[in-house]
């Protein structure tokens, strides 16, 4: 298993991508939220933006996604502030694609179906 990168930016410690290791280090920004808990890693690969992270103010990721060509692509997901992840989805070419999960307290408790954007009974 690869060791993750920590970054510790104004004290914080924030967990990068395990794909750090393939991008340039000049192509990523971190910037403060205007309601200073929350910390956002843009990541770019050739002036495009790939990746964006929100963390909480106490390093745990809050948010995270993945664009190709401008579009949500690949999974998104979302954690609670305890670090449990709250929800994963996943996308393809900006639309809703596969399952979607919800969990609670760690035990998936409502999940969903799409098909290019179209949700699936």
């Amino acid at each position: 298993m690869k060791n993750k990168l920590k970054l510790i930016l104004w004290g914080k410690h924030l967990e990068l991508p395990e794909d750090y290791d393939k991008l340039k280090f000049n192509n990523y920004k971190l910037i403060d939220t205007n309601d200073n808990k929350r910390y956002e890693l843009i990541i770019y690969k050739n002036n495009k933006m790939i990746k964006r992270i929100w963390y909480w103010e106490n390093g745990n990721k809050w948010y995270e996604y993945n664009l190709k060509n401008e579009k949500l692509n690949g999974k998104q997901y979302e954690w609670y502030e305890n670090g449990e992840l709250y929800n994963e989805w996943n996308y393809k070419n900006g639309e809703k694609d596969g399952k979607q999960y919800w969990y609670n307290n760690g035990e998936l408790y409502y999940e969903k179906n799409y098909k290019n954007g179209v949700k699936i009974e």
